[in-house]
């Protein structure tokens, strides 16, 4: 009976180890870009235009975003990010200072 301390060490080394290895997750890079990916850069003329509802469809159309949303200086909105949606922001004036996607 000499060997079941053994074999227990043997097990125990090696449930230790296969918690050591590594796990692979296949996530696709964040430079690959799918057919509703926004493309911010498309809309950059648009910085200093006055934002309403036809603008920003516009501006979503142009940039092939899936959404679109205007964010004025005290808005609240969703930290969630999204390659698919363009953001505006604007200033207190709704003229648009910044143009992005997420």
């Amino acid at each position: 009976m000499p060997l079941r301390p053994l074999y227990a060490a043997v097990l125990v080394s090696l449930l230790t180890l296969s918690a050591c290895t590594e796990t692979h997750i296949n996530r696709a890079s964040p430079s690959s870009t799918s057919a509703s990916a926004c493309d911010a850069a498309a809309v950059q003329d648009l910085i200093g235009r006055a934002a309403d509802a036809g603008l920003q469809q516009q501006a979503q159309t142009k940039a092939g975003a899936s959404s679109a949303r205007t964010l004025g200086p005290r808005d609240v909105a969703t930290m969630d990010y999204n390659l698919q949606r363009l953001n505006l922001y604007t200033d207190d004036n709704r003229i648009i200072i910044r143009i992005s996607c997420g």
